[in-house]
């Protein structure tokens, strides 16, 4: 996908995505300060990323979303009915509270009857 305005231009294909770029931000920002360029790799290669393109070719922008690309409901959703869980072998919730908040994200589908209302 791709799509422009003004010049500009937001593109999903990751093969157009400044990886250098997007560390050497990435690693200076507070939230993932001294990433190894690796991750930011990985990281690309495994979500939905998007570039953006300045009209002179340079990178913009760039942000991702981590999916399976199918079902992914809410990740802000709160964790209803589950009393631990593991995520990356890191214990993330403990007796229904969020106690790791960087070991990945916490994912559930809802389903019909939810307090969230219908999937």
């Amino acid at each position: 996908m791709i799509a422009r305005r003004d010049g500009y231009e937001v593109d999903d294909d990751p093969e157009r995505i400044d990886v250098d770029s997007a560390w050497g931000y990435l690693r200076g920002a507070y939230w993932s300060e001294n990433v190894p360029r690796e991750v930011v790799a990985r990281a690309i290669a495994g979500s939905l990323s998007f570039g953006l393109c300045a009209p002179d070719g340079a990178q913009g922008g760039f942000a991702r979303a981590v999916t399976d690309r199918a079902t992914y409901a809410d990740p802000t959703a709160t964790p209803v009915g589950i009393a631990w869980a593991l995520v990356n072998g890191q214990l993330a919730v403990d007796h229904g509270e969020v106690v790791a908040l960087h070991a990945g994200a916490l994912l559930r589908r809802r389903t019909r009857g939810s307090a969230q209302g219908p999937a």
